[in-house]
């Protein structure tokens, strides 16, 4: 059973493809903004290296998030494309828990951190196993980082806002990690599929429709619009 697992929640874009015969094929690549231009390619790259097709893949295996808005949607896009046309199903993982997963010692804690723009992370605590500790939270580094006192705090959040993390008594800063697909593929072992994917927000978008600009356009108003 070929699976397909890929992330794109932050700025690095991964992509694994694991064959019938276990061995995995995988890419990761700092992207910024290009998710949609890189994604399918990328994709298609590493299916052919694995001597695979899209008509062999039989779980589609997706990080829902939170994280950056476009590319959120761009991987969750792809993947509900793809099962469409091979009838692969779905597991969704939660990018914090992708992040945590691959920090697990059985010793410390674990702090999943990822940049949400706006001056504000996506946070979520992890218990040395890498169990949720409480629900991911969406706030100013300022008032999460506190919570991580004796933490590994790993994540491009935390990257970002290293002086931050750095200060709290017994944080370790672990810089540059992205969600790692590989560890995608691990994780969804434990998972049951879902019937389709829906992302993790938790909160509003950056963009929205100027409703009351429109409104007041004359073209509009004179049905012209």
């Amino acid at each position: 059973m070929t699976r397909l697992a890929m992330t794109t929640s932050t700025d690095c874009l991964g992509v694994a493809v694991e064959t019938d015969e276990g061995e995995v094929f995988s890419a990761q690549f700092e992207i910024e903004r290009r998710h949609a231009e890189e994604l399918t390619p990328m994709i298609a790259d590493l299916l052919q290296q694995s001597n695979s097709n899209a008509r062999d893949l039989r779980t589609l295996i997706v990080d829902v998030g939170p994280g950056r808005f476009t590319g959120l949607r761009v991987g969750i896009a792809t993947a509900l494309g793809l099962g469409i046309a091979t009838s692969a199903q779905y597991v969704q993982l939660s990018s914090l828990n992708i992040l945590a997963a691959a920090e697990v010692n059985d010793s410390t804690s674990i702090a999943a951190v990822i940049d949400g723009r706006r001056g504000e992370v996506f946070q979520q605590l992890f218990s040395p196993s890498g169990e949720p500790v409480g629900d991911a939270q969406v706030a100013q580094p300022k008032e999460l980082a506190t919570a991580t006192t004796q933490h590994i705090v790993v994540g491009d959040g935390a990257d970002l806002y290293n002086e931050i993390y750095s200060d709290v008594s017994g944080a370790e800063v672990r810089q540059r990690k992205s969600p790692n697909p590989e560890v995608m593929l691990r994780l969804a072992e434990r998972e049951e599929p879902v019937a389709s994917l829906a992302p993790i927000y938790l909160r509003g978008p950056d963009a929205v429709p100027n409703v009351k600009t429109r409104y007041q356009d004359p073209k509009f108003q004179s049905g012209k619009a």
